[in-house]
């Protein structure tokens, strides 16, 4: 934020299996990009001891290992880690391998080498939404200014056994929350910054999985809700409600654009 200092939050860790030290801190260093952190590791016997005293949200090792194939070594790094998935790095039209013959021998994900950053950026939100699949409650994330509106919002979410996440404008959203493990975004309009208009636009295009509902007060006489609340439509937003409004109906806004679940972007290991 402007004025401001802040760490980015990070958003999750990898280990990172490599022979080929370069290579190895050159995903570290695409992975921090996207704000995932990575533990290296240029050996098997090493990845396996990492693996058995600390979690990762994936797990990324080249084909060959120790001189030895994928499907030689997948099934220790499954037993170490059996709930992370395993993406396989390889080289496009390595010994007449392809990205399904990878799958076949073990890995959830494929990425092609050399690694690049648009390769990563689409690992990630495949990865992510490995995850959501085997998540069992929804995640919502209110974005409101007023602080009190918020704090009930977050509460009632809360009550009904939603797992809930807070945002004071599309900024902080942004900043400071992975928006990939979001399933819903519920936004007021009319706040500063980007607002909730430009908010739910850019939402809808980098997380197409994100349900929106957009909230809204009239902005005078001639403003109201409702001419407010049909921009954020065209924007994305597949609920709207106009202020003030009571919590049965909220709740009732987030239940029904839940109920087109799964809305899940299927990984297409064949694709960088």
């Amino acid at each position: 934020m402007p004025g401001q200092s802040q760490t980015p939050a990070m958003f999750g860790s990898v280990l990172v299996l490599d022979n080929d030290k370069p290579h190895a801190q050159h995903a570290a260093r695409l992975l921090h990009d996207q704000r995932w952190t990575s533990s290296l590791a240029f050996n098997l016997p090493t990845a396996l001891r990492t693996l058995h005293s600390t979690r990762f949200k994936m797990i990324l090792t080249d084909s060959y290992i120790d001189g030895s194939h994928f499907r030689s070594f997948v099934e220790e790094l499954r037993a170490a880690a059996p709930t992370t998935p395993i993406t396989a790095m390889m080289l496009r039209g390595q010994r007449g391998e392809n990205a399904q013959d990878y799958m076949s021998f073990g890995a959830d994900f494929v990425l092609l080498k050399p690694v690049e950053s648009h390769g990563v950026k689409a690992l990630i939100a495949d990865v992510s939404t490995w995850h959501r699949k085997r998540q069992r409650q929804y995640t919502v994330l209110v974005i409101e200014q007023d602080v009190e509106l918020r704090a009930e919002l977050c509460s009632v979410l809360a009550q009904v056994g939603y797992k809930v996440k807070a945002a004071a404008n599309m900024e902080d959203a942004f900043f400071d929350h992975d928006l990939h493990a979001v399933n819903v975004v519920v936004t007021a309009v009319l706040i500063p910054g980007i607002g909730g208009i430009e908010g739910t636009r850019q939402i809808r295009k980098e997380f197409p999985h994100i349900h929106v509902v957009a909230t809204s007060r009239a902005v005078d006489a001639k403003i109201t809700a409702e001419h407010v609340l049909a921009a954020a439509r065209e924007a994305g937003a597949e609920e709207t409600l106009a202020k003030p409004f009571t919590m049965i109906n909220f709740l009732k806004a987030v239940e029904h654009v839940l109920q087109s679940e799964p809305r899940l972007i299927e990984a297409d290991a064949g694709e960088e």
